[in-house]
């Protein structure tokens, strides 16, 4: 059974928390661009699916890497992937 939505938020925010401490993700809105708020480069992009899988075990191919531009939009992603799954 997949997560419900906000169970996925609040899984997104806990890897994006781990993987960068010194930013406030609380304060970080779900239609923040990621990489513009997180001043992110692809080896943290790439850090952050690994976390998505490792704790989703919901896999995201490399393609579609760059499809995960904010957190709504991550959380779109997801839940669809993983009702498809």
């Amino acid at each position: 059974m997949a997560p419900a939505r906000r169970e996925l938020e609040e899984t997104l925010r806990a890897i994006l928390a781990d993987l960068f401490p010194d930013h406030d993700i609380a304060a970080l809105r779900d239609d923040d661009d990621l990489v513009e708020a997180l001043d992110l480069d692809s080896m943290a992009q790439i850090d952050i699916v690994l976390g998505i899988e490792r704790r989703l075990g919901c896999h995201v191919p490399d393609e579609d890497i760059e499809k995960l531009t904010s957190l709504r939009v991550a959380a779109d992603y997801l839940e669809a992937a993983l009702q498809a799954a």
